[in-house]
């Protein structure tokens, strides 16, 4: 059987960083306001980031396997169910701290999101399942049945389409940061469609089967 087999750019990826910054100094400023927007000029953030990629590495079996990452440069080769995992990493090089900071990032094509990877720390954790549309903390989808009924559920893994963190606090000058998160390489990229179907007939069966042990 031939192994499909991809190559990984870590150039294919955005990375994203915002961090807002408004002097609100009008054209026509009075004295007063000169010594503020001086100081809001010098005293600016400037967080610079890198994004890394590692490959999880399983040596071994059983109870005596053990679990490593290897870093990945430039093109990289990987296979169906290598999980990857992103490392965004920085500092603030600026002189004032950074207020607001926010990192988002995409999931990579042909690659699923392994929930609940997303490192958190000092940072609020959303997801989007909607191309980053919208962001909330447990995404949802709901699921018809064929007689009508409708159930929401907690939104597949397939559907993760971005991953947003936002500082708690301010970044200091010279402190560092970093977040990361792990994504598994598929085979192919199922569409949303058949992936609702997979949810509505894996729990078809487990009714049937829960269904068969109650008769007996």
């Amino acid at each position: 059987m031939k192994i499909k087999r991809w190559y990984l750019g870590l150039g294919a990826l955005a990375l994203v960083a915002t961090v807002p910054f408004v002097t609100g100094t009008p054209v026509l400023a009075n004295l007063q306001s000169v010594g503020t927007t001086i100081s809001e000029a010098i005293f600016r953030p400037d967080v610079k980031l890198t994004l890394g990629a590692e490959k999880k590495v399983v040596e071994g079996e059983g109870t005596q396997a053990t679990v490593k990452w290897e870093k990945l440069e430039g093109e990289v080769t990987v296979i169906p169910e290598d999980v990857i995992r992103y490392n965004l990493a920085g500092v603030n090089a600026g002189n004032g701290a950074a207020k607001n900071l926010v990192l988002t990032q995409p999931i990579p094509a042909q690659t699923k999101y392994e929930i609940g990877s997303a490192t958190n720390g000092d940072y609020n954790v959303t997801y989007s399942i909607d191309n980053g549309e919208t962001y909330v903390v447990n995404p949802t989808i709901e699921l018809t049945y064929l007689d009508g009924t409708k159930e929401t559920v907690p939104a597949p893994a397939e559907f993760y389409t971005h991953i947003k963190w936002e500082a708690k606090t301010d970044i200091q000058p010279e402190a560092q940061l970093g977040v990361s998160y792990d994504v598994k390489v598929e085979l192919r990229e199922k569409t949303r469609e058949e992936v609702i179907k997979e949810l509505i007939d894996a729990k078809a069966q487990a009714f049937e089967n829960t269904e068969a042990t109650e008769i007996k």
